[in-house]
């Protein structure tokens, strides 16, 4: 094929392929996907679009939905006249038509504050390209904004005219008290936009409201936007006016509020002004310029507005009662770099509480300040300052008394006469009810703060001073409604320094007293180098009076007090690391009756590092000055956080531990568990927010000088809902050893939410030493080597109920002992009276001279045979001995098969223990009978006083008749009857009461 030929097949090809690429341009298909691809290079705008279709004269746009910080915009169609070609070559875009109806603008969920910070953080999109792998080379940082005036930044790119605009859609806003969204019809028509002449759009809104808006129906805003272009890429001149009308049951004949705004290129210059007003007043001016040429921008404002005036138009919210009214000005340079302001304003407000409900305690508030600003980078320059607050009488005045200039970067303070005062603070009588809003779930009330504070320049920092004590009266503090203190007086000194070194504060007097009692007393030290992981240093002292503390409802359990103090010194470092160090000393604590309780050192020290875990150390020492002795407990160990709370690992240990101190002064101190516990059983167990476990490691732990147990060791296990005991073991007496275990659950909505179930198991026990304790005037009631085991249970309203409500059977053996069913000082006196039988028989042959009586051998026989009886009562050395306790349902306890076992004697009994009210075992009301067998030469005296029955059992014991019934307590057992029978068994047996009669006459 020759050349001639080949090149109008080429030209026909290219040209075919140029066809075929100009189709696919103006093909929807293709311009729907680029328009896709543009819209995804938006991350922080999401967008999406079904259908792009651009011609050469028309643009359509269809179901595009745009969202932007919350925002979300809905557009069904939108159809625009324009040529693309013109545009696209010559720069130039003549909008014939543009419609756009049916739109939705959804604004219940915008947030202004996330629009701009995503502005300010969002990277500049990155061009359009075809390829998803090429981008435009990365754009130089800009320059920093400066101002040139409103026109300056209104100037096109592009030559604009534009016809007509049509649009008409639909805003929804967002109700009040979270009801359906507010639904506000919106109209935009106009055009007549181009050089030399001005485009005028007539905008028109209307919402109706339901009826949940009580005083306003209707909102009607009709308005005027007008635009003059001096050249096809520039403005002249801006202006919006639009008028506002509102009608509802409150306003029948509508209230109107008028907004203007402009923007004028003027000789010299650019002027502004807006104007907000209603019929006959005008709620607020601002006019300011734009000199041309300058590098300043100024003007001046004045407002005039009270609540009334723009009720109608806010939607239904509700608004405080409020007036308004002030003057100013403010100036500025190009690049706001300094923005100077002065004014005043009056104003008073109350109903604050429909802002926010913590306010209602404000009432009525009048506000005056004057001011006179100048904010240069991070300095702020004070040329004058004056707030006062009223209510309406004066609460709190803010003056300066001299200009100064704060570098609030780097702290550094310029004064024009460093020795004089710069602030005067004065509290008038601050109502500490508007601390609410500051305090959640905390509330102060019933008094007034007053006092006055100094500011000076010191070092090139600031000084801040009380000149006069800060001082409240009849303060009441209450946490999520529980009352806490109430009728408390409060004065505080204080001096705080900031400078560029650093900031220090010094409280040398915090005391709170009620009804002229002291309760409390803090001296406070803290501050702070600069830098940013300096730590912060405190120390101070804080010393609590327990017994006029004990009047308040926070610390109700103190109120049994008579005397004591709490003294604490501390010191915190708070850093990326925190140290903790505390010096507590608790001491001169008189109890309920004059009782004397424990003083109470302690060294406390903890270290916080980054993550959160916490090492501790916790030395304590109790110390009886009544008793002479000395308690010791440490608590070391570990906490780390977890997602439940605390996860902890520690170890309790200690050399000597009266349980009789640290107990009585846990009652004391009402650490048995609060009565506001016990009353609810939906709260959480003492150890809510804590898992792990405690070793247990004590040498000697004595019981109420009863007994003692040596080297107590164990494990507490902490569990979400269970406290439990494993493998507590301990030494007891000489030979003795103890095994416990168990634990306490929480139910939280059981009517009695803890429960107790434990096991108890001695060994080679001797409760010898425990009696002798009791009652150290006679020997011990018995002695031997026990073996006792237990299983408790209980349910209780608080942990201290589970003591005194435990349930359960209780079972001891023993295989050798003592068992002292008399007291020996009868058994000695009975025994006299036999060796005084040869009295006994002179008396008889006397007797025997009146013709009646016995004989001597007779007489003295019975009185040895009771003496006989006697010390065998008094000293039962028993090869077996077993007992059963179990305790009911009404908390008393039943002694059952009580079996005693001795050569000669055996001994079988029940009884009882009767419940006193107070949960102390030992102090129970006793009532135990026995039955007693004997033989051998026990039971020769029994049989020659006529004390048992006539015929013997299969093993010869024969059965007693006397009265063997034990009452009193375990701690003072009360064998009376018995000792009363034996007596008079001995006087009536020896004939002795019948002789004395008859040598009376009787």
């Amino acid at each position: 094929m020759t050349f001639n030929r080949k090149l109008p097949l080429a030209v026909a090809l290219v040209a075919a392929l140029g066809v075929l690429l100009l189709l696919l341009v103006f093909a929807a298909p293709v311009q729907t996907w680029a328009v896709r691809r543009v819209l995804d290079a938006q991350p922080a705008r999401a967008a999406s679009v079904a259908r792009v279709d651009l011609g050469l004269r028309h643009a359509v746009v269809e179901q595009l939905q745009f969202t932007h910080a919350g925002a979300v915009l809905t557009l069904p169609r939108l159809e625009a006249d324009l040529p693309l070609l013109s545009a696209a070559l010559r720069d130039r875009v003549h909008i014939a038509r543009l419609v756009a109806r049916g739109w939705t603008l959804d604004l219940t969920r915008y947030d202004g504050t996330l629009a701009v910070t995503q502005r300010a953080v969002e990277p500049p999109a990155a061009p359009f390209s075809l390829v998803s792998t090429a981008y435009a080379a990365t754009a130089l940082p800009a320059a920093q904004a400066v101002f040139q005036g409103v026109f300056a930044q209104l100037n096109l790119p592009v030559d604009l005219t534009m016809d007509g605009v049509s649009l008409a859609g639909e805003v929804l806003l967002p109700a009040p008290d979270g009801k359906a969204p507010m639904r506000m019809q919106v109209n935009l028509v106009g055009g007549g936009l181009g050089v030399g002449q001005e485009g005028t759009f007539n905008l028109s809104t209307r919402f109706e409201a339901d009826a949940g808006v009580p005083n306003v129906r209707i909102l009607e805003v009709r308005g005027e936007l007008a635009a003059v272009m001096d050249t096809p890429r520039s403005f002249s001149r801006l202006a919006v006016k639009l008028d506002s009308l509102a009608r509802g049951p409150a306003f029948p004949e509508g209230v109107q509020l008028t907004a203007d705004g402009s923007a004028e290129r003027v000789p010299g210059g650019e002027s502004y002004a807006v104007t907000v007003q209603t019929v006959g007043k005008r709620l607020l001016d601002l006019q300011a310029n734009y000199p041309e040429n300058s590098s300043r921008l100024g003007g001046v404002w004045r407002l005039d507005v009270r609540d009334i005036d723009v009720a109608p138009f806010v939607l239904g919210r509700p608004l405080p009662v409020f007036e308004a009214v002030g003057a100013g000005m403010f100036e500025t340079d190009t690049g706001f770099a300094e923005i100077h302001t002065a004014g005043r304003i009056k104003s008073t407000a109350s109903r604050l509480e429909t802002i926010r409900p913590e306010l209602a305690a404000v009432g009525a508030l009048t506000v005056f300040s004057e001011f006179n600003l100048t904010q240069t980078g991070a300095s702020t320059r004070v040329d004058g300052i004056t707030l006062d607050l009223g209510r309406p009488e004066p609460v709190l005045s803010l003056n300066s008394l001299q200009p100064f200039e704060l570098n609030t970067v780097t702290g550094e303070l310029k004064v024009a006469e460093p020795g004089s005062d710069l602030l005067a603070l004065v509290f008038q009588g601050l109502p500490l009810a508007w601390s609410r809003p500051f305090l959640p779930d905390w509330t102060l009330s019933g008094g007034a703060l007053r006092g006055r504070l100094i500011a000076l320049a010191r070092n090139g920092g600031l000084l801040l001073r009380a000149q006069e004590p800060l001082t409240a009266e009849g303060v009441t503090l209450a946490h999520a409604g529980e009352p806490w203190l109430r009728e408390t007086d409060a004065l505080m000194n204080l001096t705080a320094v900031y400078s560029p070194l650093g900031w220090q504060a010094e409280v040398p007097l915090l005391r709170l007293s009620s009804g002229g009692r002291e309760m409390l007393n803090l001296a406070l030290k803290a501050g702070r180098l600069p830098g940013a992981e300096t730590p912060l240093k405190a120390a101070g002292q804080l010393v609590l009076l327990l017994p006029s503390l004990g009047a308040q409802p926070v610390a109700a359990d103190l109120a049994g007090l008579q005397h004591g103090r709490l003294q604490v010194d501390f010191t915190a470092s708070l850093g990326a690391v925190q140290e903790l160090q505390a010096r507590t000393q608790l001491n001169g604590l008189v109890g309920p009756g004059a009782v004397r309780l424990p003083d109470v050192t302690g060294d406390a020290r903890a270290t916080i590092d980054a993550a959160g875990d916490v090492r501790f150390q916790l030395p304590l020492q109790f110390f009886s000055e009544e008793k002479s002795r000395t308690s010791d407990l440490a608590l070391n160990g570990r906490m780390q956080p977890t997602a439940a709370g605390w996860s902890v690992d520690g170890r309790l240990t200690g050399r000597q531990v009266y349980l009789d101190d640290v107990q009585l002064l846990g009652a004391a101190l009402g650490a048995a568990g609060t009565a506001a516990e016990a009353a609810d059983p939906q709260v959480q167990p003492f150890w809510a927010g804590y898992e792990g476990a405690v070793a247990i490691a004590v040498e000697t732990m004595h019981f109420r000088e009863l007994f003692e147990l040596r080297e107590v060791t164990g494990t507490i296990r902490i569990e979400s809902g269970a406290l439990r005991l494993d493998d507590v073991q301990a030494g007891v007496g000489d030979r003795g050893n103890a095994r416990a275990a168990g634990g306490v659950t929480h139910q939280a909505n059981a009517a009695r939410p803890y429960a107790l179930a434990a096991e108890l198991a001695l060994t080679s026990f001797d409760p010898g030493p425990l009696f002798t304790a009791l009652d150290p005037t006679r020997p011990a009631q018995v002695e031997g080597s026990f073996d006792l085991h237990t299983r408790l249970q209980a349910e209780g309203g608080s942990p201290a109920d589970l003591l005194t409500r435990a349930q359960g059977d209780v079972s001891l053996t023993s295989t050798g002992g003592i068992f002292r069913l008399l007291s020996p000082e009868l058994s000695g006196r009975l025994d006299t009276a036999g060796k005084a039988a040869s009295i006994g028989a002179l008396l008889g042959n006397v007797a025997q001279a009146f013709g009646k009586g016995k004989s001597a051998a007779e007489f003295a026989g019975n009185a040895q045979a009771v003496a006989e009886v006697a010390r065998m009562l008094s000293a039962i050395r028993y090869d077996q001995l077993n007992v059963e306790l179990m305790r009911d349902d009404a908390f008393n306890t039943a002694l059952r098969n009580f079996t005693l076992i001795a050569p000669e004697i055996r001994l079988e009994g029940n009884g009882r223990l009767t419940d006193n009210g107070t949960g102390d075992f030992l102090q129970q009301a006793l009532a135990m009978e026995f039955n007693l067998r004997a033989r051998g030469h026990t039971g020769d005296a029994l049989r020659f006083l006529h004390l048992v029955a006539p015929a013997a059992d299969d093993l010869g014991y024969l059965d007693c008749t006397l009265p063997l019934r034990i009452g009193g307590t375990l701690a003072a057992p009360d064998t009376g009857e018995l000792r009363t029978a034996l007596t008079n068994l001995a006087l009536e047996k020896s004939g002795a009461s019948d002789l004395i009669n008859r040598l009376l006459g009787k």
